[in-house]
């Protein structure tokens, strides 16, 4: 018996112009690294996350709230992590200060600050 294949579509990568070319035509845009951004890739979801994707979309959506949650407090940033291949996303808020507030995927939700101990 052959052992079983798994296709998956190849991808271009222009890395002078920041951009993934798909086989479908479609680009997608690397978007900006902004201070929330960066904050919430250090965080344990995001740190989590990012060793588990292979193909990770970090996209900062300003004051939105995450899917079947309230929004967020004035001044919080709310960071969308998502992998192209799956349709489950992390989020992570990040407060004014550039601490993270919150966390979530899927259902499960956890507030707290992350102090890297």
């Amino acid at each position: 018996m052959a052992a079983p294949v798994i296709a998956l579509n190849t991808v271009e990568v222009q890395t002078l112009y920041d951009d993934v070319l798909t086989d479908t035509a479609s680009t997608i845009h690397k978007p900006e690294v902004t201070q929330a951004v960066a904050a919430a890739k250090q965080s344990v979801l995001g740190r989590l996350y990012l060793d588990w994707s292979q193909f990770p979309l970090v996209t900062d959506v300003g004051n939105a709230a995450a899917p079947g949650l309230s929004l967020p407090q004035p001044g919080w940033q709310t960071v969308k992590f998502q992998d192209l291949r799956y349709p489950l996303p992390a989020w992570v808020y990040i407060g004014a200060d550039n601490t993270v507030e919150a966390m979530l995927v899927g259902s499960a939700f956890t507030l707290g600050t992350y102090t890297g101990h």
